[in-house]
Parts: structure tokens; sequence; C-alpha cells
């Protein structure tokens, strides 16, 4: 689709943008937008990152010693976390940037399975979620291989 100029004649530039094309244009998101949502990201993140351990596992009884109480694993569980839910904050972020430009005018987006998927990641890490899939992906895929290879018991 050609937009038109200001007598009517038809300007050249297209008024739909490729999918490409929108993410590339995030410039047109206000810089306070930008701003505050990153803001947001990181610190949801780190808060994910630091409580993580107590939000997914508990505290664990008085007087009980579980792996959890070493600083390295617990170290690694909030990096793990941190980077999971900013992954999911980057996905959302990519998502609304090819959005933004629905959002303020009378058009309407294409929406892809591409981006029905970037969504799904963006909810999983958003909630916290990215972590756990990708452990549990992890270990189903070398169940898997294991079984294929012959190492699994029939």
């Amino acid at each position: 689709m050609v937009g038109h100029g200001a007598a009517g004649e038809p300007s050249g530039q297209s008024t739909q943008l490729a999918p490409l094309g929108a993410m590339l244009q995030f410039h047109m998101i206000p810089c306070w937008v930008r701003i505050a949502y990153a803001l947001a990201a990181v610190t949801a993140s780190a808060l994910y990152g630091w409580y993580a351990v107590e939000i997914f596992l508990g505290v664990p009884a008085p007087g009980k010693l579980v792996h959890r109480q070493f600083r390295s694993w617990r170290n690694h569980q909030r990096w793990f976390n941190f980077a999971g839910s900013i992954v999911g904050w980057i996905c959302l972020w990519i998502v609304g940037v090819k959005l933004w430009p629905f959002a303020v005018s009378d058009s309407y987006p294409s929406f892809t399975w591409g981006d029905a998927g970037l969504s799904f990641v963006a909810f999983l890490g958003v909630t916290g979620h990215v972590p756990m899939t990708v452990f549990n992906l992890a270990q189903a895929i070398a169940a898997l291989v294991g079984k294929l290879s012959g190492g699994g018991k029939e």
C-alpha cells in the first residue's frame, strides 16, 4: 500500500512496515518509554535472580543442610534466573517494538508464528520460568539421546 502526499499524490512510502523494518523503527518509541522499560526489565530480572531460590524452592527447614545453601550454587541460580528473565524481557521488547507503530495508528499489524513464539518465550521469561524450561528441555533431550543410543533401560 502506498501513502499519499498532502495533495493526494502517491508519496512512494509504504504505510505498512515489514517485520524487520518495524523492529528497526524503535526510535518511534518515546525515549521515556524505552528508559522506563529498561529500568523495569533490569529491576524485575534482578529481583527474580536474587530471590529465585526462595520463590521456586522455598526456604529450607532450619538445621537441614541442602545443596541450595552453598554459595556457588546460589550464585549460579541468581545468574541463571537473571539471564532467563532478561531473555524474556528482550523477547517482549522485540514484539512490542514491532507492534508499537500499530498501537499509535489505525493500521493492523501482521502477527506471525515467530511473533507468537517470541511472545511465549517472553511470557516464560518475564514470569521467571525460562531457566526451569531450559533445564527440563535439556534433561529431556539427554534422556531421548540416551534411549536412542541404547544407553537407556528398556
